[in-house]
């Protein structure tokens, strides 16, 4: 956990207590602090961080409010188990980013935007205007401009996905922009194994806005579905076969042990 830095301009943007809060959330993300472990005392975080004690306890509540830590009067300050933490949070999401890689949550992020993309790839289809809809043009065209620049593309596709999620005209699709955005952001770094973009899951993106352009729901939804297939594929090593399942035992009459299909 390094010292927080004050100063610079980078201060005008980012307050005091949001880069302690940062230097925290990546500590516990990364396991410094256990779930289950005490933080240090005000006095000895403030230490380390070089900190006053109002901006460390402003970003602690913060952290609480994320489901990081429970904060009692008498016992201190406590990391909670990582069944209780706000996963989709934006922060927890872009501390969780800078862990590095991670198979595990990869695969639980592309199965998140499994159950959430294709439909909404119907309904930006079925709901979505014209201007909707050429905007999701738009985003493919960056995509294509940039397809051999891996930084630049990622940006370009999370710009495509968004502005599905835009033409869904569905309040609560929208109210998740900011989460789904920093979700497949997550996802696409998490898997930068890749060092360039396939150019048959750029077909997939074209095939996607065609399907949606032409207000195609059920094609759209199809199409994401097999697009994140190909992705998930590309970004996450195969996954081991599942050993045979063993079957239940039961003995006879005449005492023969045999085994249950």
């Amino acid at each position: 956990m390094k010292p927080v830095r004050r100063g610079g301009a980078a201060m005008r943007t980012v307050t005091l207590s949001q880069r302690v809060m940062d230097s925290l959330g990546e500590a516990i993300l990364r396991g410094r602090f256990a779930p289950g472990d005490m933080l240090p005392t005000e006095p000895d975080l403030g230490a380390r961080l070089g900190v006053s004690r109002t901006p460390l306890r402003e970003a602690i509540k913060k952290l609480h409010g994320k489901g990081l830590v429970t904060i009692g009067r008498r016992t201190g300050t406590r990391v909670r188990p990582s069944s209780e933490w706000h996963h989709l949070d934006p922060d927890v999401l872009r501390w969780r980013l800078q862990t590095g890689p991670d198979d595990d949550i990869l695969r639980q992020l592309y199965e998140l935007r499994a159950a959430i993309e294709p439909e909404a790839c119907r309904f930006a289809a079925l709901n979505g205007t014209n201007e909707d809809h050429a905007g999701i043009a738009a985003a493919f065209g960056r995509m294509e401009a940039v397809r051999d620049d891996i930084a630049a593309v990622v940006e370009a596709d999370v710009g495509f996905h968004l502005a599905i999620v835009a033409a869904t005209r569905n309040l609560f699709y929208a109210g998740l922009a900011s989460v789904i955005g920093k979700a497949l952001q997550t996802a696409f770094v998490l898997g930068a194994r890749r060092r360039t973009f396939p150019a048959d899951e750029l077909e997939q993106h074209r095939g996607v806005w065609q399907a949606i352009a032409a207000r195609d729901g059920d094609l759209a939804a199809a199409r994401m579905r097999d697009l994140l297939g190909a992705s998930r594929r590309s970004a996450l090593p195969e996954t081991p076969t599942s050993p045979p399942r063993k079957t239940a035992a039961r003995t006879t009459k005449t005492g023969t042990v045999r085994r249950r299909p």
